[in-house]
């Protein structure tokens, strides 16, 4: 029993590994989450413990850069590369259509940014921020007096910021 429980993680571990390389793009905890919940590969609490030992083993790298992204290292690489024939073909291939239907919108995801913190009771920074190939195009920090304004500028950034930052471009070049 011990000795399948040991494969079975070995098989998980790898299986996060394959997610990210063929992502091929830092991703977020949640965004990783989602993919394994919805391609029903591993449950919630099982996916974070091998993210951590991934991190821990340090196979998987935090992007500095973006925070809260995480991306498979070359250790990762070279050991999934090693490693690959043991994730089953059926596996990889449930893995690689989901992330073709889905890569689309993961990426929109990852390149379109806002951050919500709370400075004091009447005081709220927005962060927000579009990447292109991991480098900024544009930053913005707002200071506002409410929750609210924050929050509705943060949800309408993440559903209008390709066309914003258009128009603020337009705006600073007449």
């Amino acid at each position: 029993m011990f000795e399948n429980s040991s494969k079975d993680s070995a098989l998980n571990k790898l299986l996060i590994l394959y997610i990210f390389k063929h992502m091929d793009v830092p991703v977020s905890n949640s965004q990783l989450t989602q993919m394994v919940m919805e391609i029903d590969l591993l449950n919630y609490f099982v996916f974070q413990q091998f993210m951590n030992e991934l991190i821990e083993s340090d196979l998987i790298d935090s992007d500095d850069f973006k925070s809260g992204y995480y991306k498979i290292n070359k250790k990762g690489v070279e050991t999934l590369n090693y490693f690959i024939s043991r994730i089953p073909l059926d596996i990889r291939k449930k893995i690689d259509s989901y992330i073709i239907d889905n890569k689309e919108n993961i990426l929109k995801e990852t390149q379109i940014k806002s951050n919500l913190k709370k400075k004091s009771a009447n005081e709220f920074i927005v962060e927000l921020s579009v990447l292109e190939n991991e480098s900024s195009l544009i930053d913005i920090n707002l200071n506002l007096p409410s929750n609210k304004q924050a929050q509705l500028i943060c949800d309408n950034w993440k559903k209008n910021a390709h066309s914003l930052y258009g128009d603020i471009i337009k705006l600073l070049i007449q």
